[in-house]
């Protein structure tokens, strides 16, 4: 298979297309999504993904319909370098340095009442480095302090900063294993705090939701190789070079990480993250249940927002964002997530990010879906990831008449919108044609598939309208997927 251009390679996917199912959010059946399994994806994909509001759990990528689904849901992010920590959040990082220095006793709770563990369910997202002295937000440092010793470690020894006693040795760049300890640690935390039986806590669940991913490992590059045998006049300008394309890609690389948490050498906590291109995504969170009196949700995302904000000062200057998964406006167990401020959502009409205000929290208390964009005075900021292009066919006919009606104000006859509509037709022609295909283990562009007769006129319009469909929800992005060939739809002689 051929790599894309520029080295990024490629990703393979299984569509699922749209369906309907149970909300785990408000317990009803109307929770309308997207979906497809990714046989591999490559991290700069999957940053464009999230970027459009899709999410992983394991192989399978999902994506909210907004418009149909029961609770609505908006990915939500926060710029690290613009991170405004609140009171609570750093009365949490001082109460956990007393616990370190013994100043305070397990059990002990805390008086101002803010302190109370989020249920980890919610907190979709969580932990990620810990990280190194000098940080922007002070925490607990992985050295004994007092009677009481906290470490962490991830699949990626620079993620974690320094070996704990029983770090796993992973190599930098690997997805997780599955880990005894771990799962272990899981099946407690579901049953005490989920009310999950033992008879759903099997290891394969466990591996599908948490340690299977589809993302492909970046390792750093290494700047002697990327300086490597460079002509003797540019020596020193390649070996710079080299390190700043080795500063650019965080320590530990690009991929899926599990996070651990030891206190005094003992799995306390463990979150699960994959670091991207210009982001970390929080996936999952699970903890010790005798430990929620010490908010190690809470503090294990501080120590997220942390890590990013080292990683960016160290190089990775594109690696500015922390991903907190879904914000849920009616739902407490998701709403919890605007406490990191500012924070920013994603509108999934317009596809640009939103700053999440007073503005927005009163729209969305008002209305049970909302064009976040569209609301006055919010403050807006472009998206990376979805280039500027023609309105979407769903606008068009919005635009369209706009554009009639200055028309009519100019006394020009000709409705304009006609020029727009065929634009608009002839690029998704465009697009659906040079979509590439798996087919009998091969490439193959649908427009040559659909012109090859190898399909009769059902097949073509049954898959041209699952292609069409898929491509609504996917954007620019499909333009790097491979697309498999539903085996159910075509039977190919």
């Amino acid at each position: 298979m051929q790599q894309q251009q520029g080295g990024r390679g490629f990703s393979l996917i299984q569509d699922s297309g749209a369906y309907t199912s149970s909300c785990g959010y408000c317990d009803g059946y109307g929770s309308a999504t997207h979906g497809m399994h990714a046989y591999r994806l490559t991290v700069y994909d999957y940053q464009e993904l999230l970027d459009q509001g899709w999410r992983r759990s394991g192989k399978f990528l999902y994506k909210p319909d907004n418009k149909e689904t029961c609770c609505r849901q908006y990915t939500i992010r926060l710029d690290v370098t613009q991170n405004q920590p609140s009171k609570a959040h750093k009365r949490l990082l001082r109460r956990w340095e007393q616990f370190l220095a013994g100043q305070l006793q397990h059990g002990v709770s805390d008086a101002e009442g803010d302190l109370h563990m989020a249920d980890a369910a919610q907190q979709l997202q969580q932990q990620a480095g810990n990280s190194s002295s000098g940080s922007s937000q002070r925490g607990p440092k992985r050295t004994r302090q007092g009677n009481n010793a906290v470490s962490s470690a991830t699949a990626a020894d620079d993620v974690a900063g320094a070996a704990s006693d029983k770090q796993q040795q992973q190599q930098p760049g690997i997805a997780a294993e599955f880990i005894q300890e771990e799962f272990d640690l899981y099946c407690k935390y579901q049953m005490q705090q989920h009310n999950d039986s033992p008879a759903e806590l099997t290891p394969s669940r466990y591996r599908n939701f948490l340690v299977d991913t589809p993302l492909i490992p970046v390792p750093p590059p290494a700047a002697a190789a990327a300086a490597a045998a460079p002509p003797p006049a540019a020596a020193a300008a390649g070996a710079a070079d080299g390190a700043a394309a080795a500063a650019a890609v965080p320590a530990c690389g690009y991929g899926s990480f599990h996070q651990q948490y030891r206190l005094d050498g003992k799995l306390v906590a463990v979150g699960v993250v994959d670091v991207l291109p210009r982001c970390l995504s929080s996936k999952y969170f699970f903890w010790d249940p005798d430990y929620a009196w010490l908010s190690l949700g809470r503090y294990g995302a501080l120590r997220e927002i942390d890590w990013v904000a080292q990683a960016h000062a160290a190089g990775a200057s594109e690696l500015r964002y922390y991903y907190l998964g879904y914000y849920i406006h009616t739902c407490p167990k998701m709403a919890y997530k605007a406490e990191y401020a500012p924070s920013e959502l994603l509108c999934p009409q317009r596809q640009v990010w939103v700053g999440l205000d007073a503005t927005v929290r009163a729209a969305l208390d008002a209305a049970p879906y909302v064009v976040l964009s569209d609301l006055p005075g919010v403050r807006l900021a472009p998206n990376l990831s979805v280039p500027r292009q023609l309105p979407a066919a769903a606008e068009a006919p919005a635009t369209a008449a706009a554009q009639d009606a200055a028309a009519a104000a100019a006394g020009v006859g000709m409705p304009q919108h006609l020029g727009l509509q065929a634009q608009l037709a002839a690029r998704q022609r465009q697009r659906l044609d040079a979509q590439l295909l798996l087919l009998l283990k091969q490439p193959v562009r649908w427009g040559a598939l659909r012109e090859s007769g190898m399909l009769d006129g059902e097949q073509v319009g049954e898959l041209e309208e699952r292609l069409a469909a898929w491509l609504a929800v996917v954007g620019e992005t499909a333009a790097h997927l491979l697309y498999a060939t539903p085996s159910d739809l075509l039977s190919v002689a």
